[in-house]
């Protein structure tokens, strides 16, 4: 029974990159060769070849015997071609020999999914915690001089279970909680990063800690949390197509403007308890609304429009980051997600 099972999620697997691969559409104009240029983007590269860029997965061929074949750097070559009539993008990577002498070489960084520079401005070292888990975390007690705000290099005195190095963990303040729409459930708690710790050391006082602070993105204040560090590479994204069964909602932005656009980051209410990714890419769609007629007293219902694409970049357990990739018209909060076409 089991090894049924097992051939028949293979089949299933198979069938759906079959029909991923099938339904591929690429562009009239895709060059046949692309030069990867210093500030593109993965999205930037599929947008290239892709009408869809979360097609991505269908046609990207991994090069085993490159050391990384997942990353890309300026200067690579991407070929789109043909094996057994399905496209392929394949990665060329120039081999250098070295002689034994003296040089001095430039370390390249691989490109990332989306703009990095945009997420630092927003949600890069936030995230979203339950209630429990805010509530006990470790907390800063005393500020250095006692005075109510700290910032970098000055000493902090904290309180509460520690037991990772000083580099794993993060300061962070609770700035407001999430509601779903729906459901009127607790999603969790936003915390911002305030700053990074370093120097932990335990006194003479049972869970009470010494610490120096840094990379400070804001002044520290008594009552801040320690929690163990949000991490987030934007080179490990690759987009691909959701599988979450159910839409969601746009519940807040970092911009707190009206109306958000390309390259905004968003909080969504769906997590990784619905099977949200990072990686996942959902279309943005207007609410479903209804036009009131006086002179035949009925109303229209009218769907929603589609106004952008939007790829999630950090899951949580009930909600997840997104980044809006695409805005044909302008995104509102509580516009719906929902997956791809």
């Amino acid at each position: 029974m089991k090894r049924i099972l097992h051939y028949s999620l293979i089949t299933a697997v198979l069938s759906y990159w079959s029909f991923i691969q099938a339904s591929v559409l690429l562009l009239n104009d895709y060059p046949k060769q692309y030069t990867v240029q210093r500030g593109d983007t993965l999205w930037d590269i599929a947008s290239v070849f892709l009408a869809k860029p979360w097609h991505w997965p269908a046609i990207w061929q991994v090069n085993t015997q490159i050391d990384n074949p997942h990353l890309i750097y300026p200067g690579d070559q991407l070929s789109l071609v043909y094996t057994a009539g399905k496209p392929q993008l394949i990665l060329a990577r120039e081999t250098v020999r070295l002689s034994p002498s003296m040089r001095t070489l430039t370390v390249a960084e691989p490109i990332p999914s989306i703009p990095s520079v945009s997420l630092k401005a927003f949600y890069e070292r936030g995230q979203i915690v339950s209630v429990k888990t805010a509530e006990s975390a470790a907390r800063v007690l005393r500020l250095s001089d006692r005075r109510l705000m700290n910032t970098e290099t000055d000493q902090v005195m904290l309180v509460g279970k520690l037991t990772h190095n000083s580099q794993d963990y993060a300061l962070y303040r609770p700035i407001h909680t999430l509601i779903d729409p729906q459901s009127e459930e607790v999603l969790g708690i936003q915390m911002d990063f305030v700053a990074s710790i370093d120097q932990l050391e335990a006194t003479d006082t049972l869970n009470v800690f010494s610490a120096v602070l840094k990379e400070s993105l804001r002044e520290t204040r008594v009552g801040d949390r320690v929690l163990l560090k949000s991490t987030f590479e934007s080179t490990a994204l690759r987009p691909q197509q959701s599988t979450i069964t159910n839409k969601g909602q746009i519940i807040s932005t970092a911009s707190h403007r009206r109306f958000i656009g390309q390259h905004d980051s968003v909080t969504i209410n769906r997590g990784t308890r619905e099977q949200v990714n990072a990686g996942d890419v959902l279309i943005v769609s207007q609410k479903a609304t209804s036009i009131y007629d006086p002179i035949e007293r009925k109303k229209y219902a009218l769907a929603g429009k589609e106004t952008g694409v939007m790829m999630v970049y950090q899951a949580f357990e009930k909600a997840s980051y997104g980044m809006i990739m695409e805005a044909d018209l302008p995104i509102k909060l509580l516009d719906n997600v929902a997956v791809t076409k």
